[in-house]
């Protein structure tokens, strides 16, 4: 994704975490933009970070029945 690129280039940290404990890669995947968390992961975002409620990525994506990313981010978290 562009947009996503283009603010880490201009300084922006895609692994930033938000009050709620959400990162940009939380968020991408409760939606199901899997192209945006493709672009986060290469970018260096955590599959593995846990927002305030314990939930990584994929289990926020799980909880949104967002079939694709989820097997995607399992996929990434088993270094396959």
């Amino acid at each position: 994704m562009e947009s996503v690129r283009l603010l880490s280039s201009l300084g922006g940290d895609p692994s930033e975490v938000g009050d709620n404990g959400l990162t940009a890669l939380h968020w991408a995947a409760a939606y199901g933009a899997l192209d945006c968390c493709q672009a986060l992961v290469e970018l260096g975002c955590d599959v593995g970070a846990m927002d305030v409620e314990g939930k990584t990525p994929r289990e926020r994506a799980q909880d949104k029945d967002e079939v694709e990313t989820v097997e995607w981010l399992g996929s990434v978290e088993n270094g396959l």
